[in-house]
């Protein structure tokens, strides 16, 4: 693969994550806009859930208890290729966006 079609490939990737990025930020707005009495908890099981579409390896189930510091290399580490480059909170800030679209999706289905 020559150095142009890499470099478009790339182009792509970034295109493509942009849009998705736009999609959680219209998903994340909606769901501010919802009317003040209806929340959605979001348990630990669903942020591991949500982590599995962001990092390469699972949230481990004691990830909770680990330090903001410990938390971030994991996310760093684990990140998909294509998130490497983005810092620690605004990965989490997309796993905890999954995890409470995929709740919000759950109850307007019941």
């Amino acid at each position: 693969m020559t150095i142009d079609e890499q470099l478009n490939q790339k182009q792509e990737e970034i295109h493509n994550l942009q849009m998705r990025l736009k999609k959680c930020i219209k998903e994340r707005d909606a769901l501010k806009n919802e009317s003040k009495d209806m929340t959605i908890e979001v348990t630990k099981q669903d942020l591991r859930w949500a982590s599995t579409h962001y990092l390469c390896e699972t949230l481990p189930i004691d990830y909770d208890q680990w330090s903001e510091k410990k938390l971030d290399k994991f996310l760093e580490y684990n990140a998909w290729e294509i998130l490497q480059d983005y810092e620690p909170k605004f990965i989490w800030a997309q796993i905890e966006s999954l995890a409470r679209s995929m709740k919000y999706y759950i109850k307007e289905d019941t």
